[in-house]
């Protein structure tokens, strides 16, 4: 077969999704002309889809070397790095340098501008991304997208004007801009005078839209009806936009409950109480930690708990930081969490040192001053046992709230990605009892005094006295910042954008009866 038909073959069974096809006669052109760029570069992009990092990397590295000019390469090169984020130490920085290679090469390639102002936004250096974001939408005024991922980007640094005025001007550009209208029915209050119900509603009769743009309008519409106080018309759309994405993520319960159940058998009491002796016999307990986490469950007030913190003097709140996943992973070689697990059973305690180690050099990046680096990655609680381990002396927060706002609170939520159990109340509920038996277990297995809980419901009831007892936590002295949290200006690029720029109130709380009569599912999932 010529080069060209074997190349075309390929191109093919590429599109068609029958990669492992494409990448054997992408392979066999390779191995007649190993410097053959089409095939390079998209044998890469298909190992990289594959999680086959290292042999992506290497072929796009190979791509690039052929033809130094060619920039989507350089944009195949450097997702392949953000991808394999967690496998190695520098796929962030890699990253990073190969997106704006592609912008050397040329200044106005918007895919570049775009795929570094996620990159910058997906890592939560905000102002960084707003300003690629506005350059793209200065290159490309009659490109909507701009302007919506510049509002979504200021409306996460809490500059709710100028995300306001870059999600009108989406509109403008483009009426069917579903991400602008998404982003203003979140982040403001809709009243009866002010609302996008026509638009969005006019946009959704009209059909084609790709699957994720209707579930968001769902959203919007079931948000704008809330805010309407029109509760039952609120959770029909609700519904509607919870299943429209359930039916097209996969979800297994069975594998969910197999993974806590082998955590809570790697961590039991005997094997904890035997590697806490060797702790103290090589001498690491007292050994000083910079990290602090706050772990739970999504939407159970961890966001307005890292903004109360972060608003001390001597504390740096890194948001929900992958950190622990790198420390844990890289160095044993990106293996899956179920294979450390068991590689984890014949750990020595230097092998848990080691892992603080690596983890304390990766937080320092955020920050070299501060006494305590913040993460808070809610479903870091699944890896109390490591973190206790690798840093005897690292704080650990638990924020608790009712089982049925929290629940309810995830299901009105649109992840970006992952909670794949947020888009059923009953997948809900089962999700939340897998949550309180592993932290029971936590409770049961780990030292007393390893870990400090606090009721979302008595934050916000008592914010002074509690977050007080936050600060005495971390054995500081207590700031009055950390009263009017709200006043500190800094990125926060989670849902909970809204409450954590606000003075505390209490609109949350047994917020799940407005929607009693629609969640009796999710109350007996809960065992309620």
């Amino acid at each position: 077969m010529l080069l060209d038909d074997a190349l075309q073959l390929a191109l093919e069974h590429h599109k068609a999704g029958r990669l492992d096809d494409a990448a054997q006669i992408y392979q066999k052109v390779l191995d007649k002309v190993p410097t053959e760029f089409n095939a390079l570069r998209l044998l890469g992009i298909i190992s990289r889809h594959q999680e086959k990092f290292d042999k992506a990397i290497r072929l796009l590295k190979k791509a690039v070397k052929q033809k130094p000019d060619h920039l989507e390469a350089y944009i195949d090169l450097a997702d392949a790095y953000k991808e394999s984020a967690g496998v190695y130490t520098d796929s962030l920085e890699q990253s990073e340098k190969y997106y704006k290679k592609a912008l050397e090469l040329k200044p106005d390639f918007k895919l570049a501008l775009n795929r570094l102002g996620s990159f910058y936004r997906e890592n939560n250096r905000l102002e960084d991304a707003a300003s690629y974001f506005q350059t793209m939408a200065d290159i490309d005024p009659e490109y909507s997208g701009g302007y919506s991922k510049l509002g979504a980007t200021y409306k996460n640094l809490g500059d709710f004007a100028k995300a306001k005025e870059a999600y009108l001007k989406a509109i403008e550009v483009s009426p069917k801009a579903v991400l602008a209208l998404y982003g203003l029915a979140s982040m403001e209050k809709q009243t009866e005078e002010n609302n996008y119900i026509k638009e969005m509603k006019e946009i959704l009769d009209a059909g084609d839209l790709q699957a994720e743009q209707e579930s968001q309008l769902y959203f919007a519409l079931a948000k704008t009806y809330a805010d309407l106080k029109d509760f039952d018309q609120s959770f029909a759309y609700l519904k509607a936009g919870n299943d429209h994405k359930r039916s097209s993520l996969n979800l297994d319960q069975a594998r969910d409950k197999f993974f806590h159940n082998l955590i809570k058998e790697t961590f039991n009491a005997k094997a904890m109480r035997k590697w806490g002796k060797k702790i103290d016999k090589a001498g690491l307990r007292d050994k000083e930690s910079r990290a602090a986490f706050i772990v739970g469950m999504p939407r159970s007030g961890t966001s307005l708990t890292e903004q109360i913190l972060a608003s001390h003097s001597e504390v740096y709140g890194a948001g929900e930081a992958a950190d622990l996943f790198y420390a844990l992973f890289h160095p044993n070689g990106g293996v899956t969490a179920d294979n450390f697990l068991h590689k984890t059973k014949k750990f020595a305690a230097d092998d848990f040192h080691k892992l603080g180690e690596q983890y304390e050099e990766l937080i320092n990046r955020h920050s070299e001053d501060a006494r305590y680096i913040v993460n808070k990655m809610p479903g870091y609680y699944l890896y109390l046992g490591y973190i206790h381990l690798m840093m005897p002396n690292a704080k650990i927060i638990h924020i608790k709230r009712n089982p049925i706002d929290n629940c309810l609170s995830c299901y009105q939520q649109s992840f970006h990605t992952g909670h794949t159990y947020s888009y059923d109340l009953k997948d809900l509920g089962t999700h939340y009892r897998l949550y309180q038996d592993i932290m029971e277990h936590w409770r049961t297995v780990l030292p007393e005094g390893s870990f400090v809980e606090i009721n979302y419901e008595d934050l916000v009831a008592n914010q002074i006295e509690e977050s007080q007892r936050l600060i005495e936590y971390l054995g500081l002295e207590w700031e009055e910042n950390c009263a009017q949290y709200y006043k500190t200006k800094r990125a926060i690029n989670t849902a909970s954008f809204a409450q954590a720029n606000k003075p505390i109130y209490n609109s949350s709380v047994e917020k799940w009866r407005q929607y009693e009569n629609h969640l009796q599912p999710l109350i007996k999932a809960l065992g309620l």
